[in-house]
């Protein structure tokens, strides 16, 4: 029997204001599968079902119905996001606030770099 997470996804997305197309767009689909995941018709796949989860600030297991706490563990992509999670470790040896401070500072300037790189190569083929 599939999950009914479909009343789930209606009401979390209502909570936060958004329609049933600003979500497709946020997530990467259309609207008639975004309408679909509300109506049961379609299933999102974990990839999709990460960046729902990530939109509405809730864990994958609350959409799913399978717990009534939206505070359970949130997952995410955004490497930003988890750096800011406690208990982080690399193979079981634990990452030290100044580990992560580390981290933190050269994924900064990997981004500042790539964003420059984009920008370089923008206004070159604009040219």
């Amino acid at each position: 029997m599939p999950v009914p997470y479909g009343k789930r996804l209606r009401a979390l997305r209502q909570k936060h204001g958004f329609s049933i197309s600003q979500v497709a767009e946020r997530i990467g689909i259309s609207k008639s599968s975004y309408a679909g995941y509300e109506t049961n018709y379609r299933h999102p796949p974990m990839d999709k079902m990460l960046l729902l989860s990530e939109l509405f600030h809730v864990s994958i297991d609350y959409i799913l119905c399978k717990t009534d706490d939206p505070t359970g563990p949130i997952y995410t992509q955004n490497a930003k996001e988890l750096l800011k999670q406690k208990n982080l470790h690399w193979d079981g040896v634990p990452l030290s606030e100044s580990d992560l401070q580390e981290i933190y500072c050269m994924l900064e300037t990997i981004a500042q770099e790539h964003a420059s790189k984009r920008w370089s190569e923008s206004t070159i083929s604009s040219l």
